[in-house]
């Protein structure tokens, strides 16, 4: 069983032995290999406002963190979308620290969001974002000015800051214990086509850009992930022009490495292997994104891997004994990456 203090305990290089309860979730946690100070492991998710089984917009949330359980590694950023306010981001962080047995924080773009209208009632009327990061792996270096709208199309057909709450992003410069290096993350929401995203799709992607580098943040690595509400083809490898523009590996000058793409690239079997990690939950498109930079290029990414619904169904089977298979963790997939200096 993995100790919770191994990261505290290596910054110090002191030894420290204890006893520890065994409890079923111990039990059912595999030997794990020990972090690597050279990389971060990064999840990505949409979180759909942690859905429960008795909603009418009903999910298993915790399906997800049973898969991150059962891994290697334990998270060590975390970028959410669509959670309902701090409160709510608490009761994560809280479970999360219960289940790895490590220490997290996070930093919140709107702690009280604006209410929104949500076909699925009062669970989802109020969305924000925020990042999730390992307090034992990181602490804060930076988190003023964090905050910035996404655009959205107005009436007169210009791109201006969105007035929903949920596409208000938030970033935090990050610095590694282990490492020495800093790290920016970032977590966005676009907004839909029906309230006017697509059509500023370019812009939004620009000011990523810039939001990442800019002054007080940067750093030897910057992550950033989002729901896009918008997908990078129009079918095939059609990529739209927001997606050229962001992708480094298609010669983007904004110069990011989305981590599916990058994995998919290799795999020699491009279109197919983009469709097989489509990240809605029907199964035909990818609207969700993990990017990662650096200063001068792109970093080496591996272990990139989009969760299946059913993976995180086996992994509460194996945590807990039982599990609810017809509901699902969130209406969209997570994606994670290990993303290296």
């Amino acid at each position: 069983m993995r100790k919770p203090t191994w990261k505290a305990a290596l910054i110090a290089a002191v030894t420290v032995t204890a006893a520890v309860a065994i409890s079923p979730l111990a039990l059912a946690d595999p030997a794990r290999a020990a972090d690597d100070p050279r990389h971060i492991q990064v999840y990505n998710e949409n979180v759909e406002n942690l859905p429960t089984a008795n909603l009418e917009c009903h999910g298993d949330w915790t399906d997800l963190l049973y898969y991150m359980k059962v891994q290697d590694h334990n998270p060590d950023i975390y970028l959410v979308h669509q959670i309902s306010g701090k409160r709510q981001l608490d009761k994560l962080v809280s479970k999360m620290e219960k289940m790895f047995g490590e220490q997290y924080a996070a930093k919140i773009a709107d702690p009280t969001p604006k209410k929104m209208k949500s076909p699925c009632g009062a669970p989802k009327q109020y969305q924000t974002n925020a990042v999730i990061y390992s307090t034992e792996r990181f602490s804060v270096a930076n988190a003023d000015n964090n905050t910035w709208r996404a655009q959205a199309l107005n009436s007169k057909g210009e791109c201006v800051n969105s007035n929903q709450a949920r596409t208000q992003a938030v970033k935090v410069l990050l610095k590694d214990r282990l490492s020495g290096k800093h790290v920016t993350a970032a977590s966005v929401h676009w907004a839909t086509k029906r309230s006017g995203g697509p059509p500023c799709a370019a812009s939004n992607a620009r000011e990523i850009a810039e939001e990442l580098s800019a002054k007080g943040y940067g750093g030897d690595l910057r992550v950033v992930g989002g729901d896009f509400n918008y997908t990078a083809t129009s079918g095939g490898t059609d990529y739209r022009g927001w997606y050229k523009s962001i992708n480094a590996d298609l010669g983007g000058k904004l110069g990011l490495r989305d981590v599916v793409f990058d994995k998919c690239e290799k795999s020699g079997e491009l279109a197919k292997c983009l469709r097989a990690n489509s990240t809605n939950g029907s199964g035909t498109s990818r609207i969700d994104f993990l990017f990662a930079a650096k200063p001068g290029g792109v970093p080496k990414v591996t272990a990139t891997h989009t969760i299946g619904f059913d993976e995180g169904d086996a992994a509460d089977r194996q945590v807990t004994g039982t599990d609810r298979a017809d509901r699902r963790y969130s209406d969209h997939r997570a994606v994670r990456a290990r993303v290296h200096y």
